[in-house]
């Protein structure tokens, strides 16, 4: 979980009692800085049921702010798995902009770099 991280300091006691939903830390690679969250029980996903695309652009760039801070490094942020979308949980990869795939559609769309 991200308590025991400098980051979960701060992020949980702002995102729990807002009702965001539970976040977890499930990589954290600060020489690269790479981090993969996970959210389960999001409140948005749960209201944009059986969407086309992940949804959750408010939080996406939330942790891009939050993790460029942590990392002193640009990052960027990517949904990779959206419960809207019938996954179990809503999974974001933060890393620098540069190492996305841009093949990907659904990164083009979320990141939209021209």
């Amino acid at each position: 979980m991200l308590e025991g991280t400098k980051i979960g300091g701060f992020l949980m006691p702002i995102l729990f009692p807002q009702g965001w939903g539970k976040l977890e830390r499930k990589d954290l690679d600060l020489e690269k800085a790479h981090a993969l969250v996970t959210v389960t029980s999001s409140p948005i996903a749960a209201e944009c049921a059986k969407a086309k695309a992940p949804v959750d652009t408010f939080l996406r760039a939330f942790l891009t702010g939050v993790f460029s801070i942590y990392f002193k490094k640009d990052v960027d942020c990517v949904e990779t798995k959206c419960s809207a979308q019938n996954s179990q949980s809503c999974d974001f990869v933060i890393k620098p902009l540069a190492e996305f795939n841009f093949e990907n559609a659904a990164t083009r769309n979320q990141l939209r770099v021209e």
